[in-house]
């Protein structure tokens, strides 16, 4: 709203400030003032354009309360319209108001601002028949919450018969302090934890120069006092609104087309399971004897090739001597080797016949029915 026409009103005067210029009306006390001509006239002599205008209300004309609000409460803005009539001081029933809330951890805190009806509604009124579209009624202090100094803490002091100094952190106000003598800078910086501290009356250097925030657009985000039935539809927020309806309802719809295809090939992709089903199950019975028979084979070539038991029993009858025979004999597969056991009469000529049938080796004899029992080991490979 850089572009918008500020209106300032003071207990005693008028102010209009715009970047380009501005000017001041002064006011005596039930002096009826024609706001919306004098703004025509002095738009006229600056040579400025537009009817849009932003209403503020300096301090002094304003009531200030910080409420706190329990986390519980189901309808805030119901509670401090509940608020506003018990809090407030004047008598006229519906004072204007707006508010700014602030979550903490245990409570809300509300910062509440309010004014009498007249005379804001009557400049309302004369605004409105002039033409002129007034895009909000705010507390003085918002003309100086720009968007530079959005994420920044600092404070600003307003003159008075009690000095207010407010304190803003991310925009947004955090505290409000009365002062009943002048502020001291170096008192004010400890207490506000900041040393940008700017006042609409500066001095000789001791306070930054409010003007200087003045050139950044204000934000105009919060406590905005301007009554429902003078705030007109914002054409713009609703058209975007629409808009975002409008993707939002392609977006739906989109999706459903999207959910529609996708269930048509998962019914396509289930059908066709359900027609391979058979030969899937027949292909699983077929891997499993595969995988059978794979596992047969690798145990037959494990065993490797067997002996000639029966040659090498020909060959044991002829060699072995007569003074000897078998007790046990066992075949050992893994390293084709034949135990034999048995007793014998005459052990050299027993391992020198059968050393003619493979490689003999003794493990053990010992003595028997007055015989000699041997434990040999022929390897036939």
């Amino acid at each position: 709203m850089k572009n918008d026409i500020q209106v300032l009103v003071e207990k005693d005067r008028l102010t209009f400030w715009h970047p380009r210029g501005g000017d001041t009306v002064p006011l005596e006390a039930g002096q009826e003032v024609a706001l919306g001509s004098r703004l025509r006239a002095f738009l006229k002599t600056a040579g400025l354009p537009g009817n849009r205008v932003a209403v503020f209300v300096a301090e002094e004309l304003l009531f200030y309360k910080a409420i706190e609000l329990p986390l519980k409460t189901p309808d805030l803005k119901e509670a401090i319209g509940y608020q506003v009539g018990m809090v407030t001081p004047f008598p006229e029933e519906g004072p204007l108001s707006g508010f700014e809330v602030h979550r903490r951890k245990d409570d809300y805190l509300v910062h509440l601002y309010a004014a009498r009806r007249e005379p804001l509604e009557g400049y309302l009124q004369d605004l409105f028949r002039s033409g002129f579209q007034v895009t909000g009624l705010f507390p003085e202090h918002q003309r100086y919450v720009g968007r530079d100094s959005h994420r920044a803490r600092w404070a600003l002091v307003l003159p008075g018969r009690f000095a207010k100094v407010l304190v803003f952190a991310g925009g947004r106000l955090e505290q409000r302090l009365l002062s009943s003598t002048e502020p001291e800078i170096e008192r004010l910086a400890e207490v506000c934890a900041t040393e940008a501290i700017y006042a609409t009356q500066p001095g000789e250097g001791r306070f930054l120069d409010a003007a200087s925030l003045l050139s950044d657009q204000p934000l105009l985000k919060e406590f905005n006092l301007l009554p429902a039935s003078y705030r007109r539809p914002d054409y713009l927020k609703m058209a975007i609104a629409a808009l975002v309806a409008l993707n939002i309802a392609a977006l739906l719809g989109l999706g459903g087309v999207k959910i529609y295809h996708l269930r048509a090939a998962e019914n396509r992709v289930e059908s066709e399971i359900s027609a391979i089903q058979p030969q899937i199950k027949e292909l699983k019975l077929l891997q499993d004897r595969e995988q059978k028979l794979v596992a047969y084979t690798k145990r037959i070539d494990a065993l490797g090739k067997n002996p000639d038991l029966i040659g090498f029993l020909q060959r044991l009858t002829r060699e072995l001597p007569r003074n000897s025979y078998l007790d046990q004999m066992r075949m050992d597969p893994n390293i084709r080797a034949i135990s034999m056991q048995g007793y014998t009469q005459d052990i050299g000529a027993l391992t020198a016949s059968l050393q003619k049938m493979g490689d003999t080796k003794l493990k053990s004899t010992n003595r028997r029915q007055n015989q000699t029992y041997f434990d040999v080991e022929v390897n036939t490979r």
